[in-house]
């Protein structure tokens, strides 16, 4: 094996590790990158007024936020759709579909039913 391995594996003594063999998951695809921003950001600025970033930063907190703790105190931060895989991002444009029709009775088309650039 090569040399770096052993000096990875050396660095990491005495903590715990996960070790994790498979094909990576594919990061999301340009037109479901189109997709989200033509028809889902769109959309939902189109219907409350809300600037594009003002949505997608809407839509990062609602579905992709976390807790940090930072000092004393736990911030929320939003999670990039840069790094959410095919099935990941896909999952995110469902939920804001079915998030836009019930709450703001917006109906967003799929992805199949509209053309988007």
């Amino acid at each position: 094996m090569d040399d770096s391995y052993h000096k990875q594996i050396a660095l990491l003594e005495g903590e715990e590790i996960e070790l994790s063999i498979g094909k990576p998951e594919k990061i999301r695809s340009n037109p479901q990158n189109r997709y989200f921003h033509s028809v889902i950001v769109k959309g939902i600025s189109d219907h409350t007024g809300y600037e594009k970033a003002e949505v997608k930063e809407m839509i990062r907190m609602k579905f992709l936020s976390y807790d940090i703790k930072v000092g004393e105190e736990i911030v929320k931060v939003g999670k990039s759709t840069a790094s959410l895989t095919t099935s990941e991002f896909e999952d995110l444009n469902s939920e804001c579909r079915r998030w836009a029709s019930q709450v703001m009775d917006l109906y967003l088309a799929e992805p199949n039913e509209v053309e988007y650039e």
